[in-house]
C-alpha cells in the first residue's frame, strides 16, 4: 500500500469507531451509571475522539493538496469545500461543549429554570454539530459506496459512451488501460459526490426528526431542532432541484464552440458558455458547501450586531421623547389647574 492509502485507511478506520463509540455512549448510563463518572468518561474519550477527526481532517487536506490520482480542479474545489464544513462543525461542536460544560449542574449549583434550559440548548447544539461532523467525514465508508453501486446499476442499461459519465469505476477502467486519466473522469465523480451528499442530508434530516421526537426537549431546543429540521429540508429540496439539471449538462455537454466562432459573442460570455458544465459544477459545489456558512457568518457578524446596534439606539431614543412628551405633557396638566 502507498503512503495516502495507508493513512487514508488507518486514520479513517480509527475515527469510524471512535466516533461511533462517542455517539453510541453518549447517553444516560453510556459509561457510568453514576452521572458524574458517565459525565467525566464522555469529556475523557470526547478528547481522544476529537484529536482522531482533525488527523482525519487534515488527512483530507493532504490528499487534497497532493493530488496523487490527479484530480481535476473542480473535485479539488469540493473537496476543500468538504474539509471547510468539516473544520467548521467541529468548531461548533467544541464551542458548545464548553458552554454546556460552563452551565452544568455540577458546576453551577442551585440553577434557574432559565439556566437549566440553557444548558440543555448547548446539549443539543453540540450533539447536532458532532453527528453533522461524523456524518460528513465518513462518507467514505459508506455513503459514498452506495451511490456509487446506484449509478453502477443504472450505468449498466445505457450506452458505454454515456456510462463513463455517471459511472466512475467504467471511467477508472478507462484510465487503467491508458486511455486518459482521472482529470478526465471528473463528470462521474461529480455525480456521485452530488448523490453522496443528497444521502448525507437525508441523514442528517432523519437524526433532526428522531431528536425532536424526545420527550425530555425544553421549548428553546424544540424550537431549535424544529427550525434546523426546516433548514436542512429546504437545503435538501434544493440540491434535488439543482442536481438533475447539473446531470443533464454533464450528460449532454453542448458544443458551441464553432457557434462561438461564427457569432459575435463577448469573449468572456463566450468562454462561461464554452465551459458551461464547469462553472455548473462550481457554482453547485458553492451553494451546497458554502451558502449556509455564508448566511451564517452573516448572520452573526453583520445582520445581528446591526440589528442589536439599531434596536438599542432606536430603543434609547424613543425612551427618551417618551419621557420628554410625559414631562411636558405634566407640565400643561399643572398650568390648567
Amino acid at each position: 500500500m502507498d503512503y495516502f492509502f495507508s493513512y487514508h485507511l488507518g486514520i479513517g478506520i480509527i475515527w469510524l469507531f471512535v466516533g461511533f463509540i462517542q455517539i453510541y455512549k453518549a447517553q444516560e448510563g453510556g459509561w457510568s451509571l453514576t452521572p458524574k463518572t458517565n459525565w467525566k468518561a464522555h469529556r475523557a474519550f470526547g478528547r481522544v475522539a476529537i484529536v482522531i477527526v482533525c488527523a482525519h481532517i487534515c488527512m483530507m487536506a493532504i490528499m487534497t493538496n497532493e493530488n496523487p490520482v490527479n484530480q481535476h480542479p473542480i473535485i479539488l474545489f469540493g473537496y476543500c469545500g468538504m474539509i471547510f464544513r468539516s473544520v467548521r462543525h467541529v468548531y461548533l461542536g467544541v464551542k458548545y461543549a464548553r458552554q454546556a460544560a460552563k452551565t452544568s449542574p455540577r458546576r453551577v449549583p442551585n440553577q434557574t429554570a432559565e439556566q437549566r434550559n440553557e444548558h440543555r440548548f448547548n446539549r443539543r447544539k453540540h450533539e447536532m454539530y458532532m453527528f453533522y461532523v461524523y456524518a460528513r467525514t465518513t462518507v467514505g465508508s459508506g455513503t459514498i459506496r452506495v451511490a456509487a453501486w446506484a449509478l453502477w446499476l443504472v450505468g449498466q442499461y445505457l450506452k458505454p459512451e454515456t456510462r463513463v459519465i455517471i459511472d466512475r469505476g467504467a471511467c477508472q477502467t478507462y484510465a487503467e488501460q491508458g486511455i486518459g486519466d482521472a482529470t478526465d473522469c471528473w463528470k462521474p465523480v461529480y455525480i456521485n459526490l452530488m448523490f453522496t451528499d443528497l444521502n448525507v442530508l437525508w441523514m442528517e434530516v432523519l437524526f433532526i426528526t428522531m431528536e425532536n421526537r424526545l420527550a425530555d426537549l425544553v421549548p428553546a431546543s424544540r424550537k431549535l431542532l424544529e427550525a434546523e429540521k426546516t433548514k436542512k429540508r429546504s437545503a435538501l429540496e434544493q440540491q434535488v432541484i439543482l442536481t438533475f439539471p447539473s446531470i443533464f449538462l454533464c450528460l449532454y455537454d453542448p458544443d458551441v464552440e464553432r457557434w462561438i466562432q461564427t457569432s459575435n459573442l463577448p469573449y468572456f460570455l463566450g468562454f462561461i458558455l464554452e465551459n458551461l458544465v464547469e462553472f455548473s459544477a462550481i457554482l453547485w459545489y458553492i451553494i451546497v458547501h458554502f451558502s449556509d456558512e455564508i448566511r451564517d457568518f452573516l448572520e452573526d457578524h453583520v445582520y445581528d450586531p446591526i440589528d442589536r446596534f439599531y434596536m438599542s439606539t432606536v430603543k434609547s431614543y424613543i425612551k427618551t421623547f417618551y419621557i420628554l412628551d410625559l414631562d411636558e405633557d405634566e407640565d400643561e396638566h399643572v398650568k390648567e389647574e
